[in-house]
């Protein structure tokens, strides 16, 4: 009987009051709404950088001359001695290392018949860069190492490439020019998404020798590569590290003059960049649910 008397109670007041208790119902909704908008936000942050991390391959370690996400000074990474293809062919011979594809890159305008592209991005590299960076071949083929021993200019395009190049016509079998020079499209990749905004499918793969014949080999060499079977990346990373400290004659007292890049060293840079933004969220949550308690105490003194 009492809590009955208490409901009736309750709704008399509120009817008697109706822009506070409005204004009530409003801070209460916006707090719990609140809440409920910033950990969806957070939840769906981390799961679109995961599945983008992903893309890129989950046991990839990548030794290159610049971090993949740079901190302070970038002066000190442009004054490190260049990365080359011999670093490349010394790693391969580490028993922890399974497969090893050195590449080279840079962007270039490519066009086919009236439609052109501009700073397309242009990768030189082996046949164990389709594994290791974990592409697929849509249709046609991968490059070979026949490509590579023969120097043969031969291309496989990303799909918005072929989409913004060839349209609905069929790219395999067509001569494109990349940077001036002709190549033959002998395979199509299959759609990868976008890293950090930028489109992993505007993206074009040579042979290794082609790129140094067309474009030049004055170019610091990165070297992909993932441990071998049963091997624990942290072992292939001190094997790395050991090796290149000691072909680049590295003081024991200095740090290295190289960078050694894994999905690890990405999801943590995330975790840096995103710390503050992540600490705003819950002091605004923090805030909306203050207000909703405050207006849950001016309902119940309410008279």
């Amino acid at each position: 009987m009492e809590l009955r008397e208490t409901f009736l109670s309750a709704l008399r007041t509120l009817g008697s009051h109706k822009m506070r208790s409005a204004l009530t119902m409003l801070g209460i909704i916006i707090g719990a709404g609140s809440l409920v908008a910033v950990m969806s936000l957070i939840a769906g942050l981390n799961q679109s950088v995961t599945a983008q991390f992903q893309s890129v391959g989950t046991d990839i370690i990548s030794v290159s001359h610049f971090p993949w996400v740079q901190m302070g000074d970038s002066d000190e990474y442009r004054n490190r001695k260049r990365i080359t293809i011999d670093d490349s062919d010394a790693i391969a011979t580490l028993p922890s290392i399974g497969l090893v594809a050195p590449n080279i890159h840079t962007r270039r305008g490519m066009s086919y018949g009236g439609e052109s592209m501009r700073r397309v991005r242009v990768s030189g590299t082996t046949p164990e860069y389709e594994t290791i960076d974990n592409y697929s071949v849509e249709s046609g083929r991968f490059i070979t190492q026949f490509d590579v021993e023969r120097r043969r200019q031969v291309a496989v395009i990303g799909s918005d490439v072929s989409e913004k190049l060839f349209g609905l016509r069929d790219p395999l079998g067509k001569d494109m020019q990349i940077g001036g020079k002709e190549f033959l499209v002998v395979g199509i990749l299959e759609e990868k998404g976008d890293i950090f905004g930028e489109s992993l499918d505007e993206h074009v793969i040579i042979p290794f020798t082609a790129f140094r014949k067309a474009f030049g080999s004055r170019r610091s060499v990165v070297v992909d590569c993932q441990p071998a079977d049963g091997v624990p990346m942290a072992r292939a990373i001190d094997d790395i590290r050991a090796l290149m400290r000691m072909r680049r004659q590295v003081p024991r007292d200095k740090p290295d003059d190289f960078a050694i890049n894994t999905q690890e060293n990405l999801t943590s840079s995330y975790k840096q960049l995103t710390g503050v933004l992540y600490f705003a969220m819950t002091g605004i949550v923090a805030l909306a649910l203050l207000v909703g308690c405050i207006c849950v105490m001016n309902v119940m003194l309410v008279s």
